[in-house]
C-alpha cells in the first residue's frame, strides 16, 4: 500500500494529500510524478490530490487503499469507482462458502476434558425463527447459547 495515514514513523520522509506518509522510495516517484507534469509536452494541467492518489491506488488489489481513498475524499469524483472496486476486492476475499444445514434435535456426545478425562453430554438444537438455540447438558449443569 503505497499511502497511509499519518502516523509516527522514522522512515517517513514527506507528507502528501490530507495526512498521508509515504517512504523515501515512494516519496521519490511521487515527486517524479509531479516534475513530469510540468515539463514541456507533458499535461497542460496540474494535478490535484485527490487524481494524484487515484492513480496511485486505481489498479490497487488491496482494499484498504479504497478505504483510505473513500476516507479522504468521500464526496470526490471516483467514489463510484472506488466503491465498486472495494466490493468487488471484499468479494474475491469471501469466496462463496456451501450452505450450512443445520439439523435440529437431541444429541448424545462424548467429549475430552483439557485433562484428557472423556465425558459425556446431551447437545440439543432448537429452532427460534432465523435463530438457532443449543442447550448443553453436563452432568447436573446446563450451559445455553
Amino acid at each position: 500500500m503505497i499511502w497511509r495515514r499519518c502516523a509516527t514513523r522514522s522512515t517517513t520522509l514527506g507528507r502528501w494529500p490530507l495526512g498521508f506518509e509515504v517512504t523515501a522510495l515512494e516519496n521519490a516517484a511521487l515527486t517524479d510524478m509531479k516534475r513530469a507534469i510540468g515539463k514541456p509536452g507533458g499535461p497542460a494541467r496540474t494535478i490535484d490530490e485527490e487524481e494524484m492518489l487515484w492513480k496511485v491506488i486505481e489498479n490497487s488489489t488491496n482494499p484498504m487503499d479504497f478505504e483510505e481513498y473513500l476516507s479522504a475524499f468521500p464526496a470526490g469524483r471516483f467514489g463510484v469507482a472506488a466503491r465498486i472496486k472495494l466490493r468487488q476486492l471484499h468479494r474475491e476475499e469471501s469466496p462463496r462458502s456451501a450452505a450450512v444445514v443445520v439439523r435440529t434435535g437431541n444429541y448424545r456426545v462424548q467429549g475430552t476434558n483439557p485433562n484428557g478425562r472423556t465425558y459425556l453430554c446431551t447437545l440439543t438444537i432448537e429452532r427460534s425463527g432465523p435463530l438457532y438455540q443449543v442447550r448443553w447438558k453436563i452432568g447436573k449443569d446446563t450451559y445455553k447459547g
